[in-house]
Parts: structure tokens; sequence; C-alpha cells
């Protein structure tokens, strides 16, 4: 045989040893999704003396105060459990938004251009619910959400922030998008593409 063949031969080898293996570790998608409810929970029950969500009348999504009118209610979740009952019992997709609210750029962008303004605000109240998974540098967060936001990461296989997920209430994945250039118009715009 030649040395070109064993060599061949060889690397098919390997190649099929790293797919079966990658099929092994891989996680399976019910033990993904026990994972969060459990992280979920645990972000639940460490808070249940606190809100699970927070208004952008309090603040905006990033820190930037909102522009909405103090006496309009607009809810942003950090508890992804109790942003899915929300979204079932309203017959709502979630806005899932993955951010660094203190470090990224284009998030802070986003939001300042986006997100904190009124017509996307009084726009989501009627369409989404909103969720913030936040993965701050210099902000305090409770380990059982820094777990919940990690794990929804891993799952929803996040490379970079912002990215946004439109989602079922149960969970799968309709759309995905980021930062858009444009203004709240044209993100609204964007948006209501995807849920169509």
């Amino acid at each position: 045989m030649s040395e070109k063949r064993k060599w061949f031969g060889g690397v098919v080898i390997v190649v099929v040893i790293i797919f079966f293996a990658a099929l092994w570790i891989r996680p399976n998608e019910a033990a993904v999704q026990k994972n969060i409810t459990a992280a979920a929970q645990a972000a639940e029950d460490n808070t249940a003396a606190k809100d699970t969500a927070t208004t952008a009348t309090q603040a905006g999504k990033t820190g930037v105060a909102s522009d909405a009118a103090p006496e309009e209610e607009i809810v942003w979740y950090t508890n992804y459990t109790a942003a899915q009952k929300k979204a079932k019992e309203e017959n709502k997709k979630m806005f899932l938004l993955f951010h660094g609210s203190d470090w990224c750029y284009w998030c802070i962008k986003l939001d300042e251009e986006v997100l904190s303004k009124k017509e996307f605000l009084d726009w989501a109240k009627n369409n989404l619910i909103l969720v913030s998974l936040d993965f701050p540098n210099n902000i305090k967060q409770e380990e059982n959400l820094k777990t919940q936001n990690q794990i929804l990461a891993q799952l929803f296989k996040i490379e970079g922030y912002p990215t946004v997920i439109i989602a079922d209430a149960s969970g799968k994945e309709i759309f995905r998008t980021g930062y858009e250039e444009g203004g709240v118009e044209k993100y609204i715009a964007h948006l209501e593409k995807a849920l169509k």
C-alpha cells in the first residue's frame, strides 16, 4: 500500500472518530431544556422578593433612560421561564435580546436607536414578550442569572452581541437578527417580516 493511501486512510478514520464523538458529546435538547428550566427556577426562587422583570420606565435596556411616558409599563423579563409563561398566556412570541449592556458598542447603539424608543416599546407591548439576557462586564449579576444566560447562549448558539432571537413560547427559534442600521421604524419593519 502506498504512503499516500495509508495517510488518506488515517485521515478518514480520524474524521469518522471525530464525527461520532461529536454526536455522542452533543447535548441532547431535552437535557438542555431541563437545565434552562432548572436555572430559571433557581433565578425565580432567589429573586422571589424582587421583580423578575424591569420596566423601561425605570431604566432602558442597557441603562439608557427610555423615552416612554412614565405611566407606561413596558416589561423586560430577565427570567426565561417567567417570560415563556407570559408568552403562552398572551399567545405572543418572545424577543430574546442577548447583549453586553455595559461594554458592547453595537448593543448600546441598538438600545439608543431602537429599544429605548417609544415607537418600539409601544409596538413591542402589543406584539412581543421582551427578554433581556445580559452578559455585562461591570454590572453585578446573581450567579443563577449568569448560569441561566450562559445556558441559553449555548442552547441558541450565540456567537456575538447583540443577538436578537424571536422565539415561540416553547423556545423554538423563528428568526435571528442583531443590530440593523436605519432606526426604529426600519427595525420594526424588519421584525414584522419575521413575525408574519
